[in-house]
């Protein structure tokens, strides 16, 4: 029997505790490309099961009703219902499994995010924008004959593809999590993890790269003022992303009611859906005083429910509308600064090396940059951005490292400079007067 990827609903306590849903929740790989839902209803929940049809598709079934009221007769415990899904399938768990199949399981233990997406575009599985690659050869493969030998090639065809070495490292960690996931769900066919680990080698390993530039504050500032001039609702926009940090997704999801006015004027922020649960939280992220008068004016008269950041003409802006009109921002005050004669970083290089405009990613990048510079803790500033120190230092030393070395120089021992005399500790301690 495969290893499941989460025993849960087998638990009949744990099923009882989930909330009354429309589709099956806490999918199981019973077999490959074969799993087991559960759904609780206001009655009995069911269990479903779900097939891949081994053309990027799935069909689903009902498989029965599960025994959460033991008094109902023809209802199925947990391993009764594995039982009918296999037969339902017309297969059973020992078969062996492809890469495809594989991909397939992680699909389904993803949720089909970019993590996901990412490893299905460079299996050819799907394609995306610019992005139209064949099928490859290693899809009919068996996950348990692979070897290192089979899976270099692969890590060699990313780097010739010109993608950095930054984002080939972050694809082959994809693969190799779908690999694991794969090894995790079948222990007793797949034991070659050796393939991947030494075939892709250390994932972890930082790169040498140029120091990347971001934006200078004063350089935010502009581009925030310019953000205005356009329009009033985009510069409040553009000001929010400049100096929270967050990312744009989170900033949509903010309600009238997430704005908490006061003396001390605040945000209920939500989190971005990133993390490998997929749940969204909350947490108090501040508001200055001269938003906090423009958020009043904003949210006056309008319901708690309503979207808080939308257009003047109260439609909700979109990523290409965001992305457009940014890059008009960043274009034209590089054109001003070129005419000035000044250094700017209005402009970033792309993977071929041609400077195009900065997007508003920048802001975040520009936020950590001079949030460090100003000597932050680290640990704040991730909580702020909605990452982990880890990721943070991970994604942002190669923009810290100027930062890092002024900092550096502040505190180092200078052998060419005099010694400052210090003030020993007195041990006399001074009388009060009493009376």
């Amino acid at each position: 029997m495969a290893k499941t990827q989460t025993p849960l609903i087998e638990d009949r306590a744990y099923r009882l505790g989930l909330s009354v849903h429309t589709k099956p929740q806490g999918w199981v790989q019973i077999a490959p490309g074969v799993w087991l839902g559960y759904r609780r209803n206001k009655g009995p929940g069911t269990w479903s099961i779900r097939v891949s049809n081994k053309k990027r598709g799935y069909w689903t079934d009902s498989v029965g009703t599960a025994d959460d009221d033991p008094t109902v007769a023809g209802t199925l415990t947990y391993w009764e219902a594995v039982t009918a899904a296999l037969k339902l399938a017309g297969t059973s768990n020992s078969g062996p499994l492809t890469v495809e199949q594989a991909i397939d399981a992680y699909n389904v233990h993803k949720g089909g995010d970019s993590n996901w997406r990412g490893v299905a575009l460079l299996f050819g599985l799907i394609k995306g924008r610019g992005i139209d690659k064949a099928r490859h050869p290693l899809l009919t493969r068996l996950v348990s004959s692979l070897t290192p030998a089979d899976l270099r090639p692969f890590k060699a065809d990313l780097v010739k593809g010109g993608m950095s070495p930054e984002t080939v490292q972050r694809n082959l960690k994809n693969v190799s999590a779908m690999f694991n996931l794969a090894a995790k769900d079948n222990p007793t066919t797949i034991t070659n993890a050796y393939a991947w680990k030494q075939a892709f080698g250390d994932l972890n390993a930082e790169h040498s790269e140029p120091v990347k530039k971001t934006m200078t504050e004063s350089e935010v500032r502009a581009v925030v003022t310019a953000a205005y001039a356009l329009d009033t609702q985009f510069g409040l926009l553009i000001e929010l992303l400049a100096i929270t940090g967050v990312r744009r997704s989170q900033l949509m999801r903010l309600k009238v009611g997430d704005f908490h006015d006061g003396k001390k004027p605040t945000f209920n922020m939500p989190s971005s859906r990133k993390s490998r649960t997929k749940k969204i939280t909350y947490g108090p992220s501040p508001v200055l005083p001269h938003l906090a008068a423009a958020l009043r004016a904003v949210t006056a008269g309008r319901d708690e429910d309503d979207q808080l950041l939308m257009q003047a003409d109260g439609s909700p802006w979109t990523d290409n509308m965001l992305a457009a009109r940014f890059i008009k921002i960043t274009t034209k005050l590089a054109q001003l600064a070129d005419q000035r004669g000044e250094k700017h970083n209005f402009l970033k290089k792309n993977k071929k090396g041609e400077l195009v405009p900065q997007t508003a990613g920048a802001l975040r990048h520009a936020y950590v940059t001079n949030a460090r510079a100003k000597g932050a803790p680290v640990g704040v500033i991730a909580a702020n951005i909605n990452t982990s120190e880890r990721m943070m230092m991970r994604t942002y030393s190669r923009y810290l490292r100027d930062h890092t070395d002024a900092i550096t120089r502040g505190f180092i021992l200078d052998m060419s400079q005099p010694e400052t005399p210090s003030t020993p500790p007195s041990n006399v301690v001074p009388m009060r007067k009493v009376g």
